[in-house]
């Protein structure tokens, strides 16, 4: 019986076009929505203005905004299995 999967990861030198390939194969309905790095993310390694990024990243909530838009993109859908790797947007 084929799944409708909701497939969040970010891009890495195509294999999530390899993954998503493979999960149609195998007679499923996949969309694939990329899990990336907003701009100022504090979660990098990257120690430069780290509190003035966490700060700007609290008050004005990049990700909630994102994570709304892409959401809209495929409200119209219902998904039987949620596939992520490294998620973390989510």
């Amino acid at each position: 019986m084929p799944s409708r999967i909701l497939l969040i990861t970010p891009k890495f030198y195509g294999v999530e076009t390899k993954i998503k390939s493979s999960l149609e194969e195998s007679g499923n309905t996949v969309i694939w929505m990329e899990n990336k790095n907003l701009l100022l993310d504090y979660h990098g390694t990257d120690p430069k203005c780290k509190i003035l990024r966490k700060v700007i990243y609290f008050l004005f909530s990049p990700q909630k905004r994102y994570v709304k838009k892409q959401l809209k993109t495929i409200e119209e859908h219902s998904f039987d299995i949620l596939f992520s790797i490294n998620a973390h947007i989510i």
